[in-house]
């Protein structure tokens, strides 16, 4: 749901065409169609990573932790990015950040890019 930026992406793209990678995008959802702003910022991705090869894949809901390592260890993924969205006080203050649940347990290389308005 998150609109994302050329520049953000720019670092993964980089990284994906050195590596000649596939970049697997994890939908954590109950539902399979995607909303007008999800199809556009699936196109928005295809179209910014032109050097790697993105990969869609849809996951129901459960813990986003868990649903992630689940995907991790099912398909042999080298490193992990996801992008760190600015909450408010209170939405922190009510609900855990999936990063947070991710990042201690993690045994492979975590990238976390920062989505901020500019």
């Amino acid at each position: 749901m998150l609109p994302y930026k050329r520049r953000e992406l720019r670092l993964l793209n980089d990284i994906a065409a050195e590596f000649k990678s596939e970049i697997h995008c994890l939908y954590i959802s109950d539902f399979e169609d995607l909303s007008y702003r999800q199809l556009d910022n699936k196109r928005f991705l295809e179209e910014t990573l032109p050097n790697s090869y993105p990969y869609f894949e849809r996951t129901p809901v459960k813990n986003k932790a868990e649903a992630i390592m689940e995907y991790i260890s099912q398909n042999e993924m080298n490193l992990l990015v996801m992008v760190n969205a600015r909450h408010s006080f209170l939405e922190d203050m009510l609900y855990k950040s999936t990063i947070d649940d991710i990042g201690l347990d993690l045994k492979l290389p975590f990238l976390v890019m920062q989505n901020l308005p500019r």
